[in-house]
């Protein structure tokens, strides 16, 4: 009988060598209700094991330990997206409650670093914290000034450009593109056709080429238009706040 191996990730690391999961292609099998009820306990046990770690790894500076600059980093490192690990409630509120007291971090730092949202953090925050300390907090998030969206307000079409321009004289690639917008693979070429069919960017050359794919440059056409188009945005943005 044929058989499927499929090959599992964690935190874009590949399984050990040797381990696979193997399962027949052409026959569904079902497990029987104990043999599912065992399987159901362990993964539970596992996942509070896994939280309680990476409570402790916070308590304990893991990530200074190892070198990373911030905790953001080190959740990252272990798991990729950390936004995929889904952190029971009672942790990640001792966890935002301690990034908030102990390390003095904002809200989007922490949301960074647990992969949820701002208004979750600002949530726990309420819950966790007393009203001294959840006052100290939000000096602490009024201080921290967010980074603007370099894109913001531009076409999807503009916004390639001006992600193309950003790179330089490195360039972008079609999949590399793909990954800094989110989309499935190839959705970005027809974009970046365009774009070269009107002159704004070019292809390199084949000796260039990353992953089987050429970097994409601005030429000095698309930098003239990009910086028509930005200046006019952040004229508009300007009026707007006036």
């Amino acid at each position: 009988m044929s058989a499927l191996s499929l090959v599992s990730s964690w935190g874009g690391d590949a399984m050990p060598d040797g381990v696979t999961i193997d399962r027949p292609v052409d026959a569904t099998v079902y497990s029987s209700r104990q043999t599912a009820e065992r399987r159901a306990a362990r993964i539970r046990a596992n996942v509070a094991e896994l939280v309680g770690d990476l409570v402790d790894a916070w308590r304990e500076h893991d990530d200074e330990a190892l070198g990373f600059v911030s905790f953001a980093e080190f959740t990252a490192w272990l798991f990729g997206d950390v936004s995929r690990v889904s952190i029971p409630v009672e942790a990640r509120r001792e966890l935002v409650a301690g990034m908030t007291e102990r390390d003095g971090l904002s809200v989007r730092k922490i949301a960074d670093a647990l992969g949820v949202s701002k208004s979750l953090v600002a949530d726990d925050r309420k819950i966790m914290l007393h009203p001294q300390a959840l006052d100290d907090a939000r000096i602490i998030d009024a201080e921290v000034v967010e980074p603007l969206d370099p894109f913001r307000g531009l076409s999807a079409r503009w916004e390639v450009l001006a992600r193309v321009a950003a790179q330089a004289e490195r360039g972008l690639t079609s999949v590399e593109l793909d990954a800094e917008l989110d989309a499935p693979l190839g959705t970005a070429t027809g974009s970046l056709s365009k774009l070269a069919a009107r002159g704004l960017i070019e292809i390199g050359s084949l000796d260039e080429a990353r992953a089987n794919r050429r970097p994409y440059r601005v030429t000095e056409p698309g930098r003239a238009r990009l910086a028509e188009l930005l200046t006019a945005r952040d004229a508009a943005e300007g009026d707007v706040e006036g």
